[in-house]
């Protein structure tokens, strides 16, 4: 349970905190490219993005996609409920501005990594980082830090291939995409890009079923 300490704005912390600054940064790359990929540059809501989820929706006559950016994530975990609602997304939405007008993106991030659930009652990038690789949220790797964040934002239906060690074949594409959008953001080098995608199914290779 966590539970916001108002005079400084922030989360009690448990023993299980991990400052950002002890996240690979891999890790904290490879989020941000599968969650909200401007997270850096945008006020707390991705205007553009509701715009295309909005269209999206519209084609596909149902609630598909839900542009929901970290910032916003980060208020409905700490103050909101999981009812979906158009109510709900106004206040997620208001108060995701008010967020980042308060505290840095840095510590939003840091939050939203030690408040995220990662499947199979896992909380947290330090429980997940043991829970699925017996390691230090510090120590992941690039192919440990994508598979992550293929867990987001919805980890129960694929948390279990994390614990067999066999990505399906939609989360093998997803993982070239993202390692894709870590290559041409300079995050990681050809090199690295290569070997994740060698390796990156538990040590097979990664087969998204696409043209790279």
């Amino acid at each position: 349970v966590y539970k916001l300490r108002w005079g400084s704005f922030e989360p009690d912390k448990t023993k299980h905190w991990t400052p950002i600054s002890q996240i690979s940064r891999y890790t904290i790359h490879a989020t941000i490219a599968s969650e909200d990929a401007r997270f850096l540059s945008h006020p707390g809501v991705d205007f553009a993005e509701i715009k295309n989820s909005f269209r999206a929706n519209l084609d596909a006559g149902f609630y598909k996609h839900g542009a929901s950016t970290i910032t916003q994530q980060v208020v409905r975990m700490l103050f909101l409920s999981n009812h979906k609602s158009l109510f709900r997304k106004l206040r997620e939405i208001l108060g995701a501005l008010l967020l980042e007008r308060l505290v840095s993106k840095k510590k939003i991030l840091e939050w939203y990594f030690n408040l995220v659930p990662f499947g199979s009652g896992v909380k947290g990038v330090s429980r997940a980082a043991s829970y699925y690789f017996q390691t230090s949220p510090e120590l992941l790797t690039i192919s440990q830090s994508i598979q992550l964040s293929l867990l987001l934002p919805s980890p129960t239906p694929r948390s279990r291939h994390l614990r067999s060690r066999h990505l399906s074949p939609s989360m093998q594409e997803r993982f070239e995409r993202i390692a894709r959008a870590l290559l041409t953001g300079n995050k990681i080098s050809r090199r690295q890009y290569k070997k994740a995608m060698k390796t990156g199914n538990f040590g097979s290779p990664i087969e998204p079923g696409i043209n790279p």
